[in-house]
């Protein structure tokens, strides 16, 4: 799958190139780890796909390109809120309602926030059936030269993702790290 129309003018909107230029890293991890893999920005409240990459198991985690899931409830999410100014963090905590959608959601800003300062330390962020019951996730985020910021994540069926969970990340940084570098930042 490929960036959608409607979602064009919101990544001309941000000035983000990114999905041309990480198509190709997409495309690598993906094949390297069998799993799908998602390429997403932030709006507003919620983490938008951009581009997707489909895994080659037999049962993947798939999101349709324009769906936006809650940034709290999410790796990818986790990762653009880790990414952001503490200044940004703060104006966004009154408008960003910490709903559960799972048991696993995090509804406290206490807790998202443990979470974030993770993320900012490890560069990577968790989704563990925070978002959907059964799917679990890895996500980082990118930066471009412009300074605009993306998160590459790894959806995973929850029964696959504990086993794998350290390859999983180890690929993810390994790719980013590369993209990160043809990015210029």
């Amino acid at each position: 799958m490929r960036l959608g129309p409607a979602i064009l003018a919101l990544a001309a909107a941000t000035r983000f190139h990114i999905a041309e230029v990480a198509r190709e890293t997409l495309e690598d991890l993906a094949k390297e780890c069998e799993e799908t893999v998602d390429l997403s920005i932030a709006d507003q409240d919620k983490v938008v796909f951009i581009d997707q990459v489909a895994g080659k198991q037999r049962l993947t985690a798939v999101s349709a390109i324009g769906v936006s899931f809650p940034l709290h409830a999410s790796a990818n999410g986790k990762a653009l809120l880790a990414a952001m100014s503490d200044e940004e963090l703060r104006k966004l905590r009154t408008s960003l309602k910490l709903k559960p959608l799972t048991a696993n959601t995090l509804t406290s800003w206490d807790a998202l926030e443990k979470q974030i300062e993770q993320v900012r330390k490890t560069g990577l962020a968790f989704d563990l059936e925070e978002n959907s019951q059964g799917i679990c996730a890895v996500a980082t985020a990118l930066r471009d030269a412009s300074g605009e910021v993306a998160a590459i994540s790894i959806p995973t069926p929850a029964f696959r993702f504990e086993e794998q969970r350290e390859a999983l990340a180890r690929a993810l940084l390994k790719h980013a790290q590369r993209l990160q570098q043809r990015l210029g930042r």
